[in-house]
């Protein structure tokens, strides 16, 4: 491994985080959509994306403070310090959220209909889980111990397939029991998590005073809080549709909607957050050492590939959208299949822009991605409201890829005021407009095998080609570049140091 750096370990160390949960994302649609009708997942859907949503409001704050100093940290009392700090931060949490759950569930859970009530339960139950498990896979993350985070975020995807399919399947066919799967097992991995990201016991706290104590956690709060803004508000760019969906059209077109999105969603998080995982850290750290030129020809590098990937995997879905959908989806959710090359386009545009805006990051500049976050939303709610009750699913795709676009070109230009990344544009353009003709070439011809001689034919001729295809772009726009990226003489001294 003496040519890798420990940054590219890393990222191959991340790799199965998100490998894992996309095929167990595949896997859960296939059942489920094949168990459950359109109206029941969207009400898994929603119900899911709503305690996530709120967990964020919670805890982003803290995950976001967590990433940003404990990685930075030297100093072995420092670091004990933000550990202690989150330990008293997530006990206030939790006990919170219980407190906020037993509430809800005594007054205004017999006020709503007797079906709700088992969702409700799952959902509350879930928060209050998820607001725990969630910044503790941080501090691995923050830790730079890679292989602890990617083991329990590849525990939590396969036990809670494994216990959703047996509760849904043997106890009760019911969007609540995939709820409930969720809860059990985040609930059981966290006993083991808390010891494991040495967080300390109370006993054994440093000898830090209450108000020592509550400077460490405002500090955290400072920089993290207007980052919740943006998270929030990046997690309702992603999922907010899907309400205005189930306001205006029902719940079954949020069904649809939802496991159209989820393959091309967790296809593109598959290829990018690695990197994504593994580079926070890293650039973090080597932004302190102030190497700006080196810093801004590592992001054009990572934000030119993304750019080419993104190309490769809209083509992809635009081609085979149709097959993927005839073997991952029931047969009532395939016809939103034509949806799915543009949810694909935004969620590349979406890892592009966690890259594109990192100047503002190091910046510590939270308050503009917060209000170009917001931005993007308004654009998003408004063309929702207006196209939705028309258009359905569709213009709530077509609308979230022109709110991320919108983002990036807003983060992006004022990012590069502060640190101009270096993009071979020229190349970049060569190679987008050749996989462009590209893909069109081969629907051409896919088109016309099919309709001449045999469909299955005109299939095998185009996955051929797809593949000579990638073969090229991987040898041509990746190899070498990659290779230099891994040799970079910053992220090699930074490995020396370590």
């Amino acid at each position: 491994m003496n040519k890798l750096n420990t940054f590219a370990k890393q990222i191959i160390e991340y790799a199965p985080s998100a490998f894992l949960p996309a095929v167990t994302s595949f896997l859960a649609i296939f059942f489920f959509t094949n168990i459950l009708r359109p109206d029941q997942y969207g009400t898994y859907n929603i119900a899911f994306n709503l305690a996530v949503l709120f967990s964020s409001l919670t805890t982003q704050w803290l995950t976001q403070g967590i990433n940003r100093y404990l990685p930075a940290e030297n100093a072995d009392e420092g670091t004990a310090h933000i550990q202690q700090a989150s330990t008293v931060s997530l006990l206030r949490i939790g006990a919170g959220l219980t407190l906020l759950s037993i509430g809800i569930s005594l007054i205004i859970m017999p006020a709503l209909p007797s079906h709700t009530h088992s969702i409700l339960l799952a959902t509350l139950s879930f928060l209050i889980t998820n607001s725990l498990f969630t910044p503790l896979t941080t501090l691995f993350q923050a830790q730079l111990r890679p292989r602890r985070y990617t083991l329990y975020r590849s525990l939590f995807t396969t036990m809670q397939l494994c216990l959703a399919l047996f509760l849904v399947t043997r106890v009760y066919r019911d969007p609540s029991a995939i709820m409930w799967a969720n809860t059990v097992v985040q609930a059981i991995l966290i006993v083991w998590m808390w010891p494991d990201a040495k967080l300390p016991a109370p006993d054994r706290f440093a000898k830090l005073s209450a108000r020592q104590l509550n400077v460490v956690i405002r500090r955290l709060f400072v920089y993290g809080f207007p980052m919740t803004g943006w998270l929030v508000a990046s997690s309702l760019l992603n999922v907010g549709d899907r309400y205005l969906l189930q306001m205006l059209r029902g719940s079954a077109e949020v069904g649809i909607y939802a496991v159209n999105y989820a393959p091309m969603s967790q296809g593109v998080t598959l290829l990018g957050m690695p990197i994504l995982l593994a580079g926070h850290p890293w650039l973090m750290k080597v932004w302190g050492q102030k190497n700006y030129h080196e810093t801004a020809r590592l992001l054009g590098s990572i934000i030119e590939k993304l750019v080419l990937v993104g190309i490769l995997v809209t083509g992809i879905a635009w081609l085979y959208s149709g097959d993927i959908a005839g073997v991952l989806l029931g047969p009532q959710f395939r016809r939103g299949h034509n949806i799915m090359p543009i949810i694909a386009a935004g969620a590349m545009l979406w890892q592009i822009a966690n890259y594109i805006h990192k100047p503002l990051e190091f910046a510590n500049d939270s308050k503009m991605l917060c209000t170009y976050s917001l931005i993007a939303l308004t654009i998003n709610v408004v063309l929702n409201l207006w196209l939705i009750p028309t258009y359905g699913f569709v213009a709530a795709a077509w609308n979230t890829l022109i709110a991320y676009g919108s983002y990036v070109l807003m983060a992006g230009t004022a990012a590069f005021r502060i640190l101009p990344c270096k993009l071979d544009s020229r190349r970049l353009i060569l190679t987008l407009l050749s996989l462009i003709l590209a893909f069109a070439a081969i629907g051409q011809i896919r088109g016309f095998l099919e309709y001449h001689v045999s469909h299955s034919m005109g299939f095998v001729v185009a996955i051929l080609l797809t593949l000579l295809l990638m073969g090229v772009f991987i040898y041509r726009s990746v190899k070498v570049p990659i290779r230099n990226l891994i040799k970079s003489p910053l992220l090699i001294s930074t490995r020396k140091e370590i």
